[in-house]
């Protein structure tokens, strides 16, 4: 694995077991963000993961209509340039993440994503942009934050 490959997925670890600082991207006409947990991290402004731990990210949305399939568009900007992230299943209905699609109008659903931040991983800093997108290419749930892996 190459070190930016490494730094990608280190970068996933989005923040603590309390509400943390994001930005919504998405224009809630599919669903609407209830809530946003982050367990692993230390928070401040920005999400700081140290390596050696674990973050995970439970995300709680309610759907606005029904929705076929969801799929997963990660995007982490490192120093003004964007890097589509390719080590997350695409099918966001997959069992690792907690949906069971199809998923019905004004219904509540959990989603979760872990990853281990490991000792390898490169201190550095990042924004990402975590998208839901349906379908029809539509933008069900977007939200940015940011991420710096720490010792």
């Amino acid at each position: 694995m190459s070190h930016m490959e490494l730094a990608i997925l280190l970068l996933f670890c989005v923040s603590t077991a309390s509400f943390f600082n994001y930005q919504e991207c998405g224009t809630n006409k599919f669903a609407t963000l209830d809530n946003i947990v982050f367990k692993g991290c230390q928070q401040t402004d920005v999400c700081n993961a140290k390596r050696g731990s674990n973050i995970s990210l439970d995300l709680s949305f309610t759907t606005i209509s029904d929705i076929a399939q969801l799929k997963n568009n990660v995007t982490v900007n490192i120093a003004n340039v964007d890097i589509p992230y390719q080590g997350i299943e695409k099918n966001a209905c997959a069992s690792q993440f907690g949906l069971k699609c199809p998923l019905k109008a004004n219904t509540s659903h959990n989603y979760t994503f872990e990853v281990a931040i490991l000792n390898l991983f490169p201190t550095i800093s990042a924004q990402i942009t975590w998208e839901l997108i349906d379908d029809k290419d539509n933008t069900v749930i977007c939200f940015i934050t940011k991420v710096k892996v720490v010792d």
